[in-house]
């Protein structure tokens, strides 16, 4: 069976720090605390055995590193997302559209997690918005390919049955029930989407790029790859099923 390291606080660890903890571990190295740190969001390492996740536990704990020890069956899966590209405010529930202008109802009580931030993502070779600069052809222009990594506005809602997950990206996303308070920036309008999610569902998880988009904070957390997105994710989904179960941290 496969073990992950988890950590107790989403806080950045000191490569120097993990460099001593490392070293007589397992196959691990010094040189290689730079990326472990650098990949650390909630989830530490995975694809561990018992033995060396315990050592590497009791090593980090010397350092001052808390860090729990979880089978990696008993961690989450992320489920596939639906992209939505507008939204209807209602008393009782939330009506989210995807592309083709489907709809789907979501009672606030089933709101469990957002989870948004900057996120790098591939360019995807189109456009994003009617009035994108970001079309293949104005990219090639700027001298960058057509598949760079960019930054990207993102909200994940994930619902109570932790199967459904439903995605917005800020570029391609339809603000129209802002009304009036809609703004040309993707930032603003996708804080005030956040906060009036969050004053409907005051119930939900917040991850860190969530709680600065509902703080309407100047910088929205960033995440340098859609993996460490997920990562936080699955940490936080991690530690809310727990609270729910009742069980101890």
């Amino acid at each position: 069976m496969a073990y992950a390291l988890l950590q107790k606080d989403l806080v950045k660890p000191e490569v120097e720090l993990l460099m001593r903890a490392f070293q007589g571990v397992g196959h691990f190295r010094p040189i290689d605390a730079q990326n472990v740190a650098h990949d650390a969001f909630g989830i530490f390492l995975r694809g561990l055995d018992v033995e060396t996740a315990s050592a590497l536990q009791d090593a980090l704990v010397r350092e001052g590193l808390g860090m729990w020890v979880v089978a990696e069956t008993e961690l989450p899966a992320i489920p596939p997302a639906k992209v939505i590209h507008q939204v209807e405010f209602l008393p009782h529930h939330l009506t989210l559209y995807d592309p083709l202008r489907r709809s789907h109802d979501i009672a606030w009580a089933d709101v469990m997690f957002l989870a948004g931030g900057r996120v790098r993502l591939p360019n995807l070779h189109r456009p994003r918005g009617p009035n994108s600069l970001h079309t293949p052809s104005a990219v090639k222009a700027q001298g960058r390919p057509a598949d760079a990594l960019e930054w990207h506005l993102l909200l994940d809602i994930v619902l109570m049955d932790g199967r459904s997950r439903f995605s917005i990206n800020a570029d391609e996303f339809v603000f129209d029930h802002l009304g009036s308070r809609c703004t040309p920036s993707p930032k603003t309008n996708l804080a005030l989407l956040v906060q009036e999610l969050v004053q409907c569902a005051p119930h939900a998880g917040l991850n860190r790029g969530a709680m600065h988009l509902n703080e309407n904070a100047e910088d929205v957390f960033a995440y340098p790859t859609k993996a460490a997105f997920l990562a936080e994710m699955t940490w936080m989904l991690w530690r809310i099923g727990k609270m729910c179960r009742h069980e101890d941290l």
